[in-house]
């Protein structure tokens, strides 16, 4: 399938080579709350290191339309690549992208060193494919790797522009086994074949919608780009995301959708509120509308509970599934429930599941462990991530059907965690805890940790403090963790602050000063 050169067919020993990822991962308060797209350029990456270039990695991150916005800074994603790879990234800071700094970061570099580039779209030409900032890219480079695939589709110059100045340009890893593993998917597709689409704009998928019809059973369409089509069939959408430019295109779609026999699947109810949450996560009231009925003043923000149930009933028996978009604004816990029900359905399926987008992925990361264990139970997932006392019931119950195994977190990766995360701790699994598990496992664990209002009086919380450490034993004897009461424990590696209270008990003990 694959037709393009990769990095396994190219030499960049002491070669500068331009590495374009795909590093737009979500950012909450500077925090990335998923690294998967981080993790999916490692091998690439790695790979070139090892072969001795120097390798000079680039990406956007969201939407800063041409101007140097400081909270869409690829710092983090420095920082977090440093401890993914066990080296030092070094961050170009640099408004102009391919300004001084970035120029005198590359100068400087020696082979098997790595610095990452400034956001993309901090300059306009970007996302216009400007001649003269894909001539600055190339610039710094001999060779270009293209390992975005999240972003292929787009004429950007990081991405396309960049090549016509190169003599070398190759697909990373991550490029190389998403082609593959598409085009026999989508072009050779077990049916019954269902895509599923959100986002935002229309715009953004225009082919993608056009080209999916030709070879999907039924499409499904969500998200904000949903409105579009509502609106272009006569429905009231009130003040909703609508690209009025393209709603000859949707009834066009819907047309062609109707003489090929093809399901198309709109909304038929909608979560509105007042307006777009700021900040994105904010606590909004919401109300639950038809689709085509949402009132002037309210904006469609996530698909409804008879929408969840018509998506996930239409995927239910497909063999092939494709989808890319969130069904709302999913960073937000009111508007999220569109999106996890999607997940949650192609989770019950036994389709092969091809997922897009950062926020897409991130839904079906954000599963709950009991949903994951009966997932690795049916043989859909091999491996996930648990947060939860042990024993926990879901995993007790897994073992006792299946054999598993407790993956060792060694103390260079748990310290790695704990610098980066105060409050993680080391915690060993005791032997015996689960069925066909012998042997202590030593893993990272959060601490269970009580929250208190700062309304609280002193005297109460103090008073709560107390009780639970002066009668351990009587907990102790309703649940085992009652055995692990410890005060040097309890007042380490906290990162909120202690009531007035606690602080007022943990001192009168002298646990702290």
């Amino acid at each position: 399938m694959l037709n393009k050169k990769s990095v396994d067919d190219i030499n960049v020993k002491g070669k500068r080579v331009l590495v374009r990822c795909d590093f737009n991962v979500p950012l909450i308060d500077g925090k990335i709350t998923d690294e998967n797209r981080l993790v999916a350029a490692l091998p690439t990456i790695k790979k070139l290191v090892a072969d001795g270039g120097k390798i000079i990695l680039c990406s956007h991150l969201g939407k800063p339309k041409g101007e140097p916005k400081p909270e869409l800074s690829l710092a983090p994603v420095a920082v977090r690549l440093s401890e993914l790879l066990g080296q030092e990234v070094k961050f170009a800071a640099d408004p102009e992208v391919v300004g001084p700094n970035a120029k005198a970061a590359v100068e400087a570099m020696n082979d098997g060193d790595v610095v990452l580039l400034e956001n993309t779209r901090y300059r306009a030409e970007e996302t216009k494919n400007g001649e003269a900032f894909s001539k600055e890219l190339a610039s710094l480079c001999d060779v270009f790797v293209n390992d975005a695939f999240g972003t292929a589709h787009r004429a950007h110059c990081s991405n396309v522009g960049v090549t016509k100045y190169v003599d070398t340009a190759v697909v990373g890893y991550l490029m190389q086994k998403e082609i593959d593993f598409l085009g026999n998917a989508v072009n050779n597709p077990v049916r019954p074949f269902v895509a599923i689409l959100g986002g935002a704009k229309v715009a953004d998928k225009l082919n993608v919608i056009n080209n999916l019809l030709e070879k999907c059973d039924t499409l499904i369409i969500g998200g904000g780009m949903a409105y579009t089509f509502i609106k272009a069939q006569g429905g009231k959408v009130g003040i909703s995301l609508v690209d009025d430019s393209k709603l000859d295109y949707c009834l066009d779609m819907m047309k062609k959708a109707e003489e090929l026999g093809k399901k198309l699947l709109l909304p038929i109810d909608t979560v509105a509120a007042d307006g777009f949450p700021n900040p994105i996560d904010a606590e909004i009231e919401t109300m639950i509308v038809p689709t085509n009925a949402i009132p002037d003043d309210k904006e469609g923000l996530d698909i409804g509970p008879k929408t969840r149930e018509l998506f996930a009933d239409a995927v239910k028996n497909a063999k092939t599934v494709v989808w890319n978009g969130p069904m709302g604004v999913s960073e937000n816990p009111c508007l999220a429930a569109g999106t996890i029900a999607v997940a949650k359905a192609l989770a019950d399926t036994d389709a092969t599941t091809i997922i897009g987008g950062g926020d897409s992925a991130a839904a079906v990361n954000n599963l709950g462990f009991g949903d994951s264990a009966d997932a690795l139970k049916d043989g859909k997932i091999d491996a996930f991530f648990c947060t939860a006392g042990a024993p926990t019931t879901a995993i007790v119950e897994l073992a006792t059907t299946n054999t598993i195994n407790l993956l060792t977190v060694d103390d260079e990766h748990a310290k790695i965690l704990a610098d980066a995360h105060p409050f993680y701790t080391t915690y060993s699994i005791p032997g015996g805890s689960y069925k066909g598990v012998d042997d202590d496992v030593q893993t990272v664990a959060i601490k269970a940790t009580l929250i208190a209002s700062p309304k609280l009086s002193e005297e109460t919380v103090y008073n709560i403090t107390k009780a639970i450490f002066e009668n351990k034993d009587e907990i102790a004897a309703t649940h085992a963790k009652g055995e692990e009461l410890d005060l040097d424990y309890a007042v380490s590696g906290i990162s909120v602050p202690f009531h007035p209270g606690a602080e007022k008990y943990f001192k009168e003990v002298g646990a702290i000063k």
